[in-house]
């Protein structure tokens, strides 16, 4: 897809570098430029131009200070933002706001930023306009200036799709609402915007380990997709004192159709490859490797140096919902044993182990 704005931001900026960037409301009446794997761009406001920004604007700087988290960019040239207008909102499923999507070529979803005072009215068929401040590969987010509703007559709404799965307690991320969905490697473009990936297993990789941190049983290293060219697992969960090296779970995600995910030898062969790679491998007192899927044809085998468990993804919604609502029960101790179970953790083992850690009167909102 070609690039309506012409960004030019690497991910590790240097000083001296010159980018090309866009402003983005950043609160308190600041610019800044934020875009995932890269530092946040803050515009010094010592500037001449700074005065001139604006949402949207396209700006060509260099970049002056390097700090961990930020870069300082002093603009040297601000161009005029580049408008969407008139992109048609549509309420899709589990969407907490209507996303659009354009006509034309163009088909990625366009997302309408918060900070606008004018997304909080968005309804399912108003014709949107405003200026890009983020631009990427499956998704384009717009600062909403202007909302026109749809002219009488023009038909109503489209209604909003039907839920497939049902919906995970409301005090999680809306995003998790995803997980069972993707782990069948079904995932709608916006959720791909959203999570910035290009395939469906990218996002439910993305998703599990989105999971996987919201349970902060311990410290969550994120490899996968993100480490091209290499084997490696989709990530690592190392126990919350590393100095102690009590455990450390590796994860991988298999989003499945049908039947679910049936292992391979050459997979037992890769498992085992990914605990022998493990960081401090030999001083870790235990080992487990988790693959979450949609389901499993069989149960796991056994594998050297280290336990497979096999975690079904409405499993593990079940157990977010756990640890949202109960934060001080669910801890890094309890969850662990139901982690290094060596089996498919259906729904009896799963009912065996939160009856055996007296969490029977937990009510999830669906179950």
């Amino acid at each position: 897809m070609n690039s309506l704005t012409g960004i030019n931001y690497p991910e590790d900026p240097k000083p001296e570098t010159e980018v090309r960037v866009l402003a983005q409301p950043g609160g308190g009446g600041t610019f800044v430029y934020r875009r995932k794997g890269s530092p946040t761009a803050v515009f010094d406001r010592a500037s001449q131009l700074f005065k001139e920004l604006r949402p949207g604007s396209i700006v060509t700087g260099r970049v002056t200070r390097v700090l961990p988290t930020t870069v300082i960019i002093d603009p040297v040239k601000i161009e005029p933002p580049v408008l969407l207008e008139a992109i048609r909102a549509d309420q899709s499923r589990n969407q907490p706001r209507p996303v659009g999507f354009p006509s034309g070529a163009d088909r990625r979803v366009v997302m309408f930023h918060d900070s606008s005072p004018v997304t909080a009215d968005i309804q399912a068929g108003d014709l949107v306009s405003g200026p890009i401040i983020q631009e990427a590969e499956t998704y384009v987010m717009i600062y909403p200036l202007d909302r026109t509703p749809p002219a009488p007559g023009a038909g109503s709404p489209p209604e909003p799709r039907p839920e497939t799965y049902p919906p995970i307690h409301p005090f999680v991320p809306w995003i998790l609402n995803e997980l069972v969905p993707a782990s069948y490697d079904r995932v709608r473009p916006e959720v791909l915007g959203l999570v910035e990936a290009t395939t469906p297993a990218q996002a439910f990789e993305e998703l599990v380990t989105a999971a996987f941190r919201i349970l902060d049983f311990g410290e969550v290293d994120q490899h996968g997709w993100h480490k091209s060219g290499q084997n490696y697992p989709d990530g690592y969960i190392f126990a919350p004192n590393r100095r102690e090296r009590d455990y450390i779970v590796v994860y991988d995600a298999k989003a499945r159709a049908g039947q679910g995910y049936s292992h391979s030898l050459d997979d037992t062969r890769a498992f085992e490859d990914y605990l022998r790679a493990v960081p401090y491998f030999r001083s870790v007192h235990k080992r487990a490797l988790v693959v979450v899927s949609s389901g499993f044809a069989r149960q796991p085998p056994s594998i050297r140096d280290g336990t497979l468990t096999f975690l079904p993804a409405r499993i593990l919604a079940q157990l977010v919902t756990l640890k949202v609502m109960n934060e001080n029960l669910v801890t890094h101790d309890v969850i662990e044993p139901l982690l290094f179970e060596g089996t498919i953790v259906e729904d009896d083992v799963f009912r065996h182990w939160k009856d055996h850690h007296n969490l029977r009167e937990i009510q999830f909102g669906r179950e």
